[in-house]
């Protein structure tokens, strides 16, 4: 519990004061904030100029990669985060490729993959589509 003054006032001045306690919420989120399973949450803006946010859920601490590809196929760009807490995650993608040139306009494939630190190296994959627009 913590007590704080409240100080009254108007355009002409302090007119009073007063006494007033309230409960402050300090915990740190909790276990339920952790996700039940594996799930690729898609990507905000879609279509996209110039970057885009792709918004992914783990339930256990895991490696992660996720791989842009253009529709022929082609590696475009890769992010690989090693030891990744479990949780909510997002990755921004600027619309530059592995070279940090801008990358065409059109349609490209993400592929998500995420292999478990704790449950026996389980592996979740999933794939969707984005489009960059210029």
């Amino acid at each position: 519990m913590e007590a704080h003054r409240i100080l009254e006032g108007n355009t002409e001045g302090l007119k009073g004061s007063s006494q007033s306690s309230f409960t402050k919420d300090t915990k740190d989120k909790t276990s339920s904030d952790v996700p039940k399973e594996y799930n690729l949450l898609g990507n905000y803006l879609n279509p996209f100029n110039p970057s885009t946010t792709i918004s992914y859920a783990l339930p256990y601490n895991s490696d992660v990669s996720i791989t842009i590809y253009n529709i022929a196929g082609q590696l475009v760009k890769d992010f690989t985060y090693n030891s990744q807490a479990s949780g909510y995650h997002n990755v921004y993608w600027n619309g530059r490729n592995t070279e940090g040139e801008k990358a065409a306009s059109g349609i490209y494939i993400y592929r998500f993959k995420a292999v478990s630190l704790e449950n026996n190296g389980k592996v979740f994959e999933k794939s969707s589509k984005l489009m960059l627009l210029k």
